[in-house]
């Protein structure tokens, strides 16, 4: 069915690159999905234009993405900054650049 599909559209489809997720709350088999004789990967989440999505369609992995970003940024911002910048500089660059990394995928 896919191939059919994909050829009248003049679509090539990737194997290795192409995942699926089921957006289901109760429990089945899964019929596997093949492209070319060679098999689909399942996933329970996947990136979406920087936003996780996952199969339960919570933020809970995007969320903890977040937080893991925003450590990072001010992780990297305790150390060397506070010695040359004056504490309200720290203070802004602090609120700017974790404020960028909350807002990701609010627009």
């Amino acid at each position: 069915m896919w191939n059919k599909w994909c050829k009248q559209n003049a679509l090539i489809l990737n194997p290795i690159k192409t995942e699926e997720i089921i957006f289901e709350n109760i429990h089945f088999t899964p019929v596997p999905i093949t492209i070319n004789s060679k098999p689909i990967k399942q996933s329970s989440s996947f990136k979406y234009l920087g936003v996780y999505v996952d199969s339960a369609l919570s933020w809970s992995t995007h969320v903890d993405y977040i937080c893991n970003k925003v450590q990072q940024r001010i992780y990297f911002l305790r150390r060397p900054v506070r010695v040359i910048w004056d504490f309200s500089s720290w203070m802004f660059s602090t609120g700017a650049l974790t404020a960028a990394a909350l807002a990701m995928g609010l627009q």
